[in-house]
């Protein structure tokens, strides 16, 4: 598993949002919102379990992760609900979004760092 690549995933999410707020469209809350719908949540609820699941840096890396889907839904339900400057506000440079992406950004640097990944 690139963690790297699972995490820049993520970091895709922002155009996706932008788009369907720009052309006012709706998005599939269940991609967004489940911690394990996406590649690093898979991982996270499998493989990296098995092999990382009692180190404490696993740990802070599944609930930052949660977090970040947690704020995610928070988006995409704002979108939805043509609440678009709310959505734009959790988007914007210190918004939760970002926020969270640097708590997830974080956790993988950390377990990268101790496990030699």
């Amino acid at each position: 598993m690139d963690l790297d690549t699972a995490f820049k995933k993520h970091g895709g999410w922002i155009e996706q949002f932008c788009t369907a707020i720009f052309n006012q469209d709706t998005l599939d809350i269940e991609i967004y919102e489940n911690d394990n719908h996406c590649e690093l949540g898979n991982w996270l609820h499998g493989e990296g379990k098995t092999k990382y699941g009692k180190l404490n840096a696993y740990s802070r890396l599944v609930s930052s992760h949660a977090a970040f889907h947690k704020v995610a839904g928070k988006v995409v339900l704002a979108i939805n609900a043509k609440e678009f400057k709310q959505a734009e506000h959790l988007l914007s440079e210190n918004g939760e979004f970002a926020i969270a992406s640097d708590m997830v950004r974080s956790a993988i640097l950390k377990i990268k760092q101790e496990n030699n990944l």
